[in-house]
């Protein structure tokens, strides 16, 4: 996924030629939610009660963290206090964006400001994840949890009849959730689609060997959107770019201890849940690292739907004031 961002977003500013369609940013999310709806199982859904208090402690660390690291943006940089707000967010590049566009903002910062974190958070935090989980259990002296693993379901007897069927189900629930105003819904809908006909019906699968294709178009998803404008807005911000790094690098090392204890997660679930991005990756990193990738994509969607949902009217309560 990383080399695939990275070839694509050279590609883009080299050239400016690099087409990405709509098609296909449909066909990612979707296949995002449907990798993470099989992994979802009885118990994780029963989990919803015990992850929520994880969520307020996330939802309000991350709200913290965001207000320090815009108004250091605004001390130390030209950026006004909107734009800051709106750079800093731990989500919605889009939606921020807009926001900024329709407040007097400075859309162009908000957007290249985002792409940065977007490709820093799933370019670095899985590798320190993983660096932070074995300093963790070397330190303990004991094994990663085998969950990541365990939780894959066994190759079903048609697998061909159930793949199709979890396809079907993906596409129709991804379609119902573009139609809806709920963000990130293509994902959400292809998730709770399979996870419906895994849980209730016994007949949601997908090949796990396969979800490096997901990966790959998500790179290249994100790598498409970095174009040379991005590049050019990024000169005249870095400073505004090197704190919101730093901050978002904090945020989640403190974050991540806090949703061990509150959350009784794992070190490799609480760490890529508390990631600022990365609502898809995250969870099939967690597949890798033997984390809870149910957990993760429950942690990491209740992340995305509150902060688009709460933070723009504190956005504009601070910046009014």
């Amino acid at each position: 996924m990383i080399g695939a961002m990275f070839s694509v977003a050279f590609l883009e500013i080299l050239t400016g030629r690099v087409w990405y369609p709509d098609l296909a940013f449909f066909l990612v999310k979707v296949g995002a939610g449907m990798f993470i709806g099989v992994r979802l199982h009885r118990r994780d859904l029963l989990a919803l009660r015990r992850l929520a208090l994880a969520v307020l402690v996330l939802i309000i660390w991350m709200l913290l963290f965001n207000i320090l690291v815009a108004y250091s943006v605004t001390a130390l940089t030209r950026v006004d206090l909107l734009t800051a707000l709106l750079s800093t967010s731990p989500a919605g590049l889009t939606e921020m964006t807009i926001l900024a566009s329709e407040n007097g903002a400075q859309p162009a910062v908000v957007t290249a400001m985002h792409v940065v974190r977007i490709m820093v958070v799933l370019s670095i935090f899985p590798t320190l994840a993983r660096s932070f989980s074995g300093l963790y259990h070397r330190v303990r002296h004991d094994e990663p949890g085998e969950s990541g693993e365990t939780s894959q379901q066994a190759k079903p007897d048609r697998p061909r009849t159930c793949l199709l069927l979890t396809a079907a189900a993906g596409l129709a629930g991804g379609y119902l959730g573009q139609l809806s105003a709920i963000p990130g819904g293509v994902m959400i809908g292809s998730m709770l689609a399979t996870i419906v006909l895994g849980v209730g019906c016994g007949r949601a699968w997908l090949p796990a060997d396969k979800r490096w294709m997901i990966q790959l178009l998500g790179g290249l998803t994100i790598g498409s959107g970095f174009t040379m404008g991005s590049l050019l807005q990024l000169t005249t911000v870095l400073p505004a770019v090197a704190i919101m790094i730093a901050g978002n690098l904090l945020m989640w090392i403190s974050l991540g201890p806090l949703l061990m204890k509150f959350g009784r997660l794992d070190i490799e679930t609480a760490l890529l849940a508390a990631c600022p991005g990365g609502v898809s990756d995250m969870s099939l990193v967690a597949l890798d690292m033997h984390g809870e990738p149910g957990q993760v994509a429950l942690l990491q969607i209740m992340r995305l739907i509150l902060t688009l949902t709460f933070f723009p009217a504190i956005y504009a309560w601070l910046g009014a004031g």
